[in-house]
């Protein structure tokens, strides 16, 4: 499967070409944001990186900016957040310069409705990519369907237009696989295949078997002479009775005396009439034990290896609230074979989230509890190349009627005003 994937409209000019690799990394991301929060998910947003020739952008890799969701589960950056959202512009706008891709738009996760741009996500996208020639990529994730991206642009007179639209399923590149070489194989393929077309089939001569004659001895080399076959010995058509005469003789020349079988001599009183067990079922017995214990050994070693070879399943990480104590939980067979991780807090929109070490017991437990100081408190569980999102709101509290309101007797009637000219009359 070739690693890059061409995109375009022939309704509009955008070209778009992606590499697998760069929109696998953006699904993952985009997929923890949607397991982070239970029914609403959480969303996230980086800059795009990649190069601009002959008329068409190339997306080969992407960096993710920090969101704190200070403001809810969308993915709206704080005034520090776009601080640093332009440092990071900046320095890989310093980095295009030396030769190295540049930053050619920016991407977010929709984890509810429709893969578009609302008005939040226009006016960060007129501020940060003012230039007409940068894209912006909506993906929505799904747990159970391939995710859904939609690409961006400008048109001639600056308005946002929608552009291609695609799904993008899991991928990874095979095991030792070159990118550049299934190319390779691709351009090799299509070019033995038109010079299939071309080319006639020359015709197949037929199987020629070579006879050559035995080679002439050198001289002065001795010769080997092989020996005779046996000759069989032709029987006689006919028997006569002195031929079986002597041949049931026990005295016959010829025939050797039977010798009579000595009786066996009693070992220690009892008679030897038990004969000895057979080697072979004692070899049997000492390959059977050979081979439980290599199969245990075997068992052994794929158990205490496992945090190598066994897949793990993706980190999920869940919070809820009970008698004012928060719940953090996560799967700890996600973090097999890590002895330390860091889960980050941030409580009431901080600037600075809160650090607090797990060492490999707090990891096998899978539970984290903690005492929030506010309505709103997200966590991100970060365990080297491993990591995952929550968010916890505090439940709206439901109005309640007052009782005075509730037991008030409801207005009186008044009466319908009397007709002054039918009072008269």
């Amino acid at each position: 499967m070739n690693e890059t994937v061409y995109l375009s409209d022939a309704r509009g000019p955008l070209r778009i070409e992606y590499s697998r690799t760069a929109m696998e990394e953006i699904r993952q991301r985009a997929r923890e944001g949607l397991m982070a929060a239970p029914r609403v998910g959480m969303g996230v947003g980086g800059l795009l990186l990649g190069v601009r020739e002959n008329g068409r952008i190339r997306l080969l890799d992407s960096v993710e900016i920090p969101c704190s969701h200070s403001g809810g589960p969308s993915f709206n950056l704080t005034a520090e957040e776009k601080r640093e959202g332009h440092a990071m512009i900046a320095e890989a706008g310093a980095a295009s310069v030396s030769g190295r891709v540049d930053v050619i738009g920016w991407y977010c996760s929709k984890t509810r409705g429709y893969a578009t741009l609302n008005e939040s996500d226009l006016n960060l996208y007129a501020e940060w990519f003012p230039d007409s020639w940068h894209i912006a990529l909506v993906v929505r994730p799904s747990a159970a369907e391939p995710m859904h991206a939609a690409f961006f642009f400008r048109d001639e007179n600056g308005g946002v237009v929608k552009g291609v639209e695609c799904d993008v399923d899991e991928w990874w590149p095979g095991p030792g696989r070159d990118t550049a070489a299934d190319e390779t194989e691709v351009a090799l393929a299509e070019a033995e295949s038109v010079e299939a077309l071309e080319v006639p089939s020359k015709p197949v001569p037929p199987h020629v078997v070579e006879i050559r004659p035995a080679a002439a001895p050198v001289p002065g080399t001795p010769e080997v002479v092989e020996p005779p076959l046996p000759v069989p010995i032709a029987k006689p058509a006919g028997t006569m009775l002195s031929d079986i005469v002597e041949i049931a003789s026990p005295h016959a020349p010829g025939v050797a005396e039977e010798t009579p079988a000595r009786p066996r001599v009693p070992s220690f009183g009892y008679s030897n009439l038990v004969p000895a067990r057979p080697a072979r079922k004692k070899r049997r017995n000492l390959l059977g034990v050979l081979g439980a214990a290599a199969a245990l050994a075997i068992g052994v070693g794929a158990y205490v290896s496992r945090d190598f070879w066994m897949p793990k399943p993706p980190l999920m990480l869940t919070s809820t609230e009970l008698n004012g104590t928060l719940l953090i939980r996560w799967n700890p067979e996600a973090l097999r074979g890590i002895d330390h991780a860091s889960m980050f807090v941030n409580d009431g929109g901080q600037p600075t989230p809160s650090v607090i070490a797990l060492d490999r017991f707090q990891l096998n437990s899978g539970l984290l509890s903690y005492t929030p100081k506010s309505e709103r408190v997200t966590a991100k569980l970060d365990a080297g190349e491993t990591s995952a999102l929550t968010a916890w709101f505090a439940p709206t509290p439901t109005p309640t009627p007052s009782p005075a309101a509730g037991n008030a007797p409801p207005p009186a009637a008044q009466p319908a005003p009397t007709n002054a000219r039918k009072a008269n009359k």
